[in-house]
């Protein structure tokens, strides 16, 4: 299959027609209209339909684009290879939901650029629900949550095992049970839902209604307002000692079964990104905060088995 006509039909549905991809690849629309035409001989099959005045991709156009996206990377990762003699290339696009990831993920990302300085990063901060979805879409190579994910078209690798605790101020007494927290706002993070589902279920096990809750943007602020008294939060004993709260907010422990919270890195199977997904996961094991004890046997492999996870939708697993 030609490359160069699959660039072509890529470029004319990525750009919503036949003259802006024209102008995207500094080309006359007629060849692009007769490279389309020859793709679709050549397939014997209708990858556009005109509707009115403007072209209506096919659903087997919609199929091909999916194939075009992938050999056209694979190209571009052949050719920088070949040329640069096992130097990485490319772009990166990772998506973050873990606190303890987004926390982390600076002094990672520092390191990667060290050594991949060629590499262009982006990095977007979403909700896991959006990180997942933008991932099966490929519009992110990598996403990094809290897990496990399970769907039939990605794969993942643990990247940590943290132990979350309750925060509250220095003045609070000892918090015993849930039943211990009753009228005290629930304090989280905008994009995360995991540590306020844990939070919630533990309450609602001793019947005990979340009266106020309030969401802030990041964890330094989450953590800032529980050792003003503001309320309480659960969050990640590293990130506690890593932004200096120690002093600041009193750490409980939360039951076993709500203590625990795995950080994973998920990408969609048949993903292209081989040698730079491999090399952001070992940028991200080389610092002690994130403590996986099998980190070697997990770049090494970076998949969770196929049997693992056939037959499962898309379900994030809390305890």
């Amino acid at each position: 299959m030609d490359l160069r006509a699959l660039q072509i039909f890529k470029a004319v549905i990525d750009e919503g027609g036949v003259s802006r991809a024209a102008e995207r690849l500094h080309c006359v629309q007629s060849n692009v209209s007769t490279r389309i035409r020859q793709l679709e001989d050549m397939l014997d099959t209708r990858l556009f339909e005109r509707v009115g005045k403007r072209l209506a991709v096919t659903p087997r156009g919609v199929m091909l684009h999916g194939y075009a996206e992938r050999l056209l990377e694979l190209a571009d990762e052949a050719k920088h290879a070949v040329r640069g003699g096992g130097t990485i290339y490319g772009e990166l696009r990772i998506g973050v939901n873990s606190p303890t990831a987004a926390g982390q993920l600076p002094h990672a990302l520092t390191d990667f650029h060290r050594k991949h300085p060629v590499i262009q990063l982006h990095v977007v901060a979403a909700t896991t629900d959006s990180v997942v979805r933008d991932v099966l879409a490929q519009k992110l190579d990598v996403g990094l949550v809290v897990g496990p994910i399970y769907h039939a078209e990605l794969l993942q690798t643990e990247i940590s095992d943290d132990e979350l605790v309750l925060l509250t101020d220095m003045k609070a007494r000892d918090l015993r049970s849930a039943r211990d927290m009753r009228n005290m706002m629930v304090i989280g993070l905008r994009n995360d839902r995991e540590y306020r589902e844990r939070m919630r279920r533990w309450m609602e096990e001793a019947a005990v209604p979340i009266s106020r809750s309030l969401e802030l943007d990041t964890a330094q602020a989450v953590m800032s307002s529980v050792g003003a008294g503001l309320g309480m939060a659960i969050m990640p004993r590293t990130l506690v000692e890593k932004w200096g709260f120690t002093n600041q907010v009193r750490c409980h422990l939360l039951p076993e079964k709500f203590s625990r919270a795995k950080t994973v890195m998920i990408w969609r199977r048949g993903n292209l990104h081989h040698a730079s997904r491999q090399a952001i996961t070992e940028s991200l094991l080389s610092f002690p905060e994130f403590r996986n004890p099998h980190a070697d046997s997990l770049i090494a492999s970076c998949e969770t088995s196929e049997a693992q996870l056939r037959g499962r939708p898309y379900c994030i697993r809390t305890p």
